[in-house]
């Protein structure tokens, strides 16, 4: 059976990636977060302990008694919707509808740095629909293939997948439309396109009034 101290490194991990996250989430030494794990639970100090539940979601109360109980927190954050961006080409003034969206706590603790971004257009419709919500990790490393919010020469953006090349990037649509074709900027020479990638694509969800694309056939 893991300890207390197993599972909660556990849920570290789970929540903020890394110890060393956590502890900068919590602004405490990583030593600190290190030393509890190690040496117990019941040998740090009670400060530190309610930083770590605070942290987590624990109730310390049951904590003591070695037991893992969340507290009873909102199973839901708001998160501001800062963007209104295109899935089609690149758009710089899109209005927002709303300010506000709720997202799944974990996902807020997860990434902190995490906002949400409209989406206008059908580029990505086999992933993100048109007026879904898509929730970017700003700042976040981005690899080849992934979805990311992406700026061409100062525009607000676009979402598209990402693929690095040797000389420059390919930005590759995900749609239902055979229309949309992958665009390559090339960085050989001096009048290249400015690319910047904003942040990494983790989650979506559609907004309150959503309306689905489609029919079901129920015959």
């Amino acid at each position: 059976m893991q300890s207390s101290e197993e599972r909660i490194r556990e849920r570290i991990k789970d929540l903020y990636g890394s110890v060393a996250k956590f502890a900068r989430s919590l602004d405490v030494p990583v030593t600190t977060i290190y030393s509890m794990l190690d040496k117990g639970i019941d040998r740090s100090s009670i400060e530190v302990v309610l930083k770590v539940c605070k942290g987590l979601g624990l109730d310390p109360v049951a904590l003591g008694d070695g037991q893992l109980r969340n507290v009873r927190d909102p199973e839901f954050v708001d998160v501001p919707i800062v963007l209104s961006v295109s899935a089609g080409v690149p758009d710089e003034d899109l209005p927002l509808d709303d300010k506000k969206h709720p997202i799944p706590i974990v996902m807020g603790k997860r990434y902190p740095n995490a906002r949400l971004v409209k989406i206008n257009g059908s580029s990505m419709d086999r992933l993100l629909p048109d007026g879904a919500l898509a929730l970017v990790d700003f700042g976040a490393d981005v690899e080849t293939d992934d979805i990311a919010l992406v700026c061409v020469d100062g525009s607000d953006g676009m979402i598209k997948r990402v693929r690095v090349l040797e000389n420059g990037v390919e930005l590759i649509p995900e749609s239902t439309d055979p229309t949309f074709e992958p665009t390559v900027y090339k960085c050989a020479d001096e009048d290249c396109t400015n690319i910047e990638v904003r942040g990494k694509v983790i989650w979506w969800t559609p907004p309150f009034d959503f309306l689905i694309p489609w029919k079901w056939d129920l015959e």
